[in-house]
């Protein structure tokens, strides 16, 4: 569950960010902060790659860059909610207000992939995302996820 790779201190409420490469660099700090990452530079630079590979703003006010490296030593994930809308360039044309990033250890694409479509099927439903973006605390976030997991579950 996403809930486990979740804690307040890798939550940035708001985001500081005002561009694509800021977001993925303020995101990727709050999990490094964490010890998950042992090289945050190259975990930084594997995330831009993948980015410019393919945008990763899925529509919806979503942006989840991601990076798989031997240099992130478990799944780590961190959540972000933009201080300002911002002009990722969405497919969809929506700006992005929520960004999460995921950190995935190498030899473990497959897991990763689960994580996602979780993430996906989570910030697919318009309440999701409206909790979130609702929340005062990094505690309400918390809430939120436990929250619709716990749907997902049922």
């Amino acid at each position: 569950m996403l809930t486990e790779l979740l804690s307040p201190k890798n939550i940035g409420l708001p985001l500081r960010a005002t561009s694509r490469d800021e977001v993925i660099t303020e995101l990727i700090e709050l999990v490094a902060a964490s010890g998950d990452i042992s090289d945050r530079d190259e975990v930084l630079r594997k995330a831009k790659e993948r980015e410019e590979i393919l945008s990763t703003t899925v529509g919806k006010g979503l942006f989840v860059p991601r990076a798989r490296s031997r240099h992130i030593s478990r799944f780590c994930l961190s959540f972000g909610i933009a201080g300002s809308p911002l002009d990722l360039g969405a497919l969809d044309g929506n700006p992005i207000k929520l960004c999460v990033f995921l950190g995935v250890p190498d030899g473990k694409t497959e897991e990763g992939v689960e994580y996602l479509v979780r993430i996906f099927r989570l910030f697919n439903q318009d309440s999701f995302r409206s909790a979130l973006l609702k929340a005062k605390s990094r505690k309400d976030i918390i809430h939120v996820f436990e929250e619709e997991e716990a749907d997902l579950e049922r």
